[in-house]
């Protein structure tokens, strides 16, 4: 089963938008790249899609940016979640400038 994780970030009011930039452009949407399986060493997230918020409701609650990311199964969202150097090095960096992150996992229906 397939699984769709969305994750959704705050940044702090301190952040600068280059800043915000640099992580988002330059580090999260480059994971489907850097972030490799630990037996194959290949890249094993199967797609990330997002960026800054749209919605014109204004519904936000603070929300600025929100991404989904597609894993294969749940093993490989696991490592990614828990063990991925790539990833944590990433949650490292983001850690700063984060006010609040929300995820949640969706099953993927194909």
């Amino acid at each position: 089963m397939g699984i769709n994780r969305v994750v959704q970030f705050q940044f702090k009011s301190t952040t600068s938008s280059d800043a915000i930039e640099k992580v988002v452009s330059a580090k999260i949407q480059q994971m489907r790249e850097t972030c490799l399986h630990p037996e194959s060493r290949q890249p094993y997230i199967r797609s990330i899609q997002g960026g800054a918020d749209s919605a014109p409701e204004g519904l936000q609650q603070g929300i600025t940016h929100a991404f989904v990311i597609q894993f294969d199964n749940p093993e490989d969202r696991d490592y990614y979640a828990l063990k991925d150097p790539a990833h944590l090095s990433v949650v490292a960096e983001l850690g700063p400038l984060v006010e609040k992150v929300q995820i949640i996992d969706l099953p993927r229906n194909d």
